[in-house]
Formats: C-alpha cells, sequence, structure tokens
C-alpha cells in the first residue's frame, strides 16, 4: 500500500463568533469552541499519528508507526482565532497550515499583518486560501479562478505582508474535483 495523507480542516476556534473569520450564518457550522477544539487535539495526541508539515512530509517514511501515513492540521480563511490554534498547537510541539484570505488581512475579525508574521516565526505553514474568498468558486470561470487562488497580493491589498513569510499558496484543481494543488511557486 502506497502512502496516506489525512488532513482535518479546521475554520475558526472561538466561543465568540462575532470576533473572529466571516460574519455570516454560513460560516458559523465551521466555527468550534476552544472545549471542542482541545478534544479534537486531545483524541489526535491519543491516536497513532502526530501532526507533521507537508513541507517535511517524507513519503517513503512509516514515521515510526509501521505505515506509510500522515496528518496534516490546516486551518482555512485567516480569522484571528489562528492566534489562539497556534497557541495550543504550540503547546503540544505541533504546526499546522493556516490559509489566509488575503483581502481580508487586517480586518477587524481576520489575521494583521503582524499575526502572520508571528505564524510564520513560529514554524506553522503560511499560504493564501484564495483572494476574495468568492461562495461559490465553481462558478467562476477558469481564468478568475486560477487568479483567486494563485494571486496573493495585489497592489490594493495589504497581502504583501505575506511575501516576507511564504512562498506558499494551494487551489482546488478544476479537472479534478475534489483534489487541491499546493505550489511554491513565485506568486503571479
Amino acid at each position: 500500500m502506497g502512502p496516506e495523507v489525512a488532513g482535518l480542516m479546521y475554520h475558526e476556534v472561538t466561543d465568540d463568533p462575532t470576533t473572529s473569520g466571516f460574519q455570516r450564518p454560513g460560516a458559523l457550522p465551521y466555527t468550534l469552541t476552544p472545549a471542542a477544539f482541545t478534544s479534537h487535539l486531545n483524541a489526535i495526541a491519543g491516536g497513532q499519528l502526530q501532526p507533521e508539515l507537508v513541507s517535511n512530509l517524507d513519503l517513503n517514511s512509516n514515521n515510526g508507526n509501521g505505515t506509510h501515513r500522515h496528518l496534516l492540521l490546516t486551518f482555512d480563511d485567516g480569522g484571528a482565532s489562528a492566534m489562539y490554534v497556534a497557541d495550543e498547537l504550540g503547546r503540544r510541539g505541533w504546526k499546522g497550515h493556516f490559509f489566509i484570505i488575503t483581502s481580508r488581512i487586517g480586518e477587524r475579525t481576520f489575521l494583521k499583518p503582524s499575526d502572520i508574521r508571528t505564524l510564520r516565526s513560529a514554524g506553522h505553514v503560511v499560504g493564501t486560501h484564495s483572494h476574495t474568498h468568492p461562495d461559490i468558486f465553481r462558478r467562476l470561470p477558469r481564468e478568475l479562478m486560477t487568479t483567486e487562488w494563485r494571486c496573493w497580493a495585489s497592489p490594493a491589498s495589504p497581502a504583501p505582508s505575506l511575501e516576507a513569510t511564504s512562498r506558499m499558496w494551494c487551489w482546488n484543481q478544476p479537472a479534478t474535483p475534489g483534489s487541491v494543488i499546493c505550489s511554491r511557486r513565485s506568486r503571479c
């Protein structure tokens, strides 16, 4: 059997959803309380796999558990609760992947440029989760979809703060629904 990679995706972790991330009803189902998140982390800690960074994956390694299985933790959107999440991961010696909506950097309920630098300096992977996060990506023309996922900075955006910290972005692969491509190429 070949290598297997499981990714657990999270969004906001807060008791007060008005303090982090998108402020619309559709975002609420993606919000966990800190108690629920701690429960998830404790369950992971009790399992056979410890979270890894995609940049450190060795798909030929068995990680000492006799299998070629790997676990990634990802956090989408760049809501302000990402700083709490990073602290909780740090208590366990774990690193995560934080994907940020670049047009939201600096807004009240999203990360500030200094927060992004803090995440990166703590060893987390920081990348883009699109520039504007359109509600329905699949309805975008292919060219615009590609631009949304590949371009993490524009002259009107504070996103250049990512330039100093990351050269990674991920986007959906339209030809293969459900798959994601990550790249370390230079920015658009």
